[in-house]
């Protein structure tokens, strides 16, 4: 979702920072990428750019956690258990959210399997969002890996805009025609 996007803020004309680990060749001419490896890439990567925007859409599901310990070679078999020990990532959002002028719109995303709409409210108040993308992952033929998904984009006053089955695309242009109303 996130590509198209910043593919369809570009056709309006925005000046457009896209801040991905996916390579794609959809991405429009013109669109600044910074590429990144891990959640605190990202983390960095919007932490740096993310005051000149007029709209941030954080569509990236990143890891909520990551490995203490990482290691360079492989982890022989031994007798019993291996047990890893994982931290909390930054939560980019919420920092977006926290440290954001009255004059941006922060749109987050909420990728649930259950509660999808009780969630979704939670994480606007949460994490100072203005709009919530809510789509019900537990569903196999839209969202990840799919062309296609069904969301619901709900604002901060609580109003939901639902938007049935269809291509990604045309998801993005209803999400930039939501949030830059």
């Amino acid at each position: 979702m996130g590509i198209a996007i910043a593919n369809e803020f570009k056709k309006r004309g925005a000046e457009v920072i896209l801040v991905t680990s996916v390579k794609n060749d959809t991405i429009l001419n013109g669109i600044k990428v910074l590429d990144v490896v891990s959640t605190k890439d990202m983390f960095e990567a919007v932490k740096n750019n993310f005051k000149d925007c007029d709209y941030i859409v954080k569509a990236a599901a990143v890891s909520d956690y990551t490995p203490v310990l990482v290691f360079d070679k492989k982890v022989k078999k031994q007798d019993g258990n291996l047990t890893m020990e994982f931290e909390r990532t930054q939560d980019i959002l919420k920092y977006v959210g926290e440290n954001k002028t009255e004059e941006q719109i922060v749109v987050g995303f909420a990728a649930e399997t259950n509660d999808l709409l009780a969630y979704a409210r939670e994480k606007i108040v949460k994490k100072n969002l203005d709009y919530i993308v809510a789509n019900d992952i537990s569903q196999k033929d839209i969202g990840f890996g799919s062309d296609n998904n069904e969301v619901c984009i709900i604002d901060k006053f609580n109003n939901i805009t639902k938007i049935d089955k269809s291509s990604k695309t045309n998801i993005a242009k209803e999400i930039v025609d939501t949030v830059t109303k």
